[in-house]
């Protein structure tokens, strides 16, 4: 009878307590990493029961005032967006008009004030479009446009767009692929938007006289794609959170980098889209590798 006794003491006890706290222990763990989403469904009037209606009331909460807040960067995005296109589509028509400015005497200086006005114009498009699509993910309607593409020479063809801009800053970009050819259904313009991301970043935080590493793997099921630099490394404490959003690495090697801290959130966010993985080994003064399986 004792035995009976305690096993169904044990059984009470794993039912009403252990469960529950152990469910409401997970829920905020997945809360902790970003899953607002997260609700525990216990219901019931003693302690735990209320403390976890009181963590849902909190989750759901926190969940709202998120989508708000996503919500407002999308609507401000757009906002940016059309002054931008404006100016800049009238930089492109002044510049049209080039051949009858060279007769002005200050021409050179013109010139160059319209190609530093261009170039922040298409930096600031590119990070109100980071940030529209970064939060399109965040709420599950980022959607590829995906088509049977060889990806090898996708990848190929940005890097070799990018070789004249890193040999300026005189580092070496090298190419390798150990496959010629890869079908695979991807978002062109998504891959273009995750190696331009990358390799603009190995190029940013290496030093003169570096080089930066863009190779192919082909395992048969899946495709490795890796972005390997000798610039400044990144902390081992900061690995941790380089795919966060807004994370900006407290390095003081790259005090005087620019940057919004969204590129490489939205980089995993276009990987995961495509249901791959994307991972980070680094060095510090010895360089970083972004590592992508799709």
């Amino acid at each position: 009878f004792l035995i009976s006794l305690s096993i169904a003491t044990v059984i009470f006890m794993s039912n009403t307590i252990l469960k529950p706290i152990l469910k409401l222990k997970n829920a905020a763990s997945q809360m902790i990493n970003g899953d607002y989403s997260v609700r525990t469904n216990i219901t019931g009037n003693d302690e735990i029961a209320i403390t976890a209606q009181t963590f849902d009331s909190m989750a759901e909460s926190i969940q709202k005032h998120d989508n708000e807040k996503s919500q407002i960067f999308i609507n401000l995005s757009h906002e940016f967006k059309t002054p931008l296109n404006v100016i800049l589509a009238s930089l492109q028509l002044i510049d049209k008009f080039h051949d009858t400015a060279k007769s002005c005497s200050n021409y050179n200086k013109l010139h160059e004030q319209l190609l530093m006005m261009k170039q922040n114009c298409y930096r600031l498009v590119r990070i109100v479009t980071n940030i529209i699509d970064l939060s399109k993910h965040n709420h599950g309607f980022l959607k590829l446009q995906l088509q049977n593409a060889n990806i090898v020479s996708i990848v190929e063809n940005i890097t070799m767009s990018i070789v004249k801009f890193a040999n300026m800053k005189n580092i070496d970009l090298i190419f390798d692929t150990d496959i010629e050819e890869k079908i695979m259904a991807i978002d062109p313009d998504a891959i273009e938007r995750i190696m331009l991301n990358l390799i603009s970043n190995a190029i940013k935080f290496t030093k003169e006289g570096g080089s930066v590493y863009i190779n192919i793997y082909d395992k048969n099921d899946k495709v490795i794609i890796s972005v390997k630099d000798t610039g400044i490394g990144i902390p081992e404490s900061s690995l941790e959170f380089i795919f966060d959003r807004f994370n900006r690495i407290d390095n003081a090697l790259s005090k005087n980098m620019e940057g919004s801290g969204i590129g490489l959130s939205l980089v995993k966010a276009l990987i995961e889209s495509h249901k791959g993985t994307i991972s980070v080994k680094s060095v510090v003064n010895q360089g970083t590798e972004f590592i992508m399986e799709l």
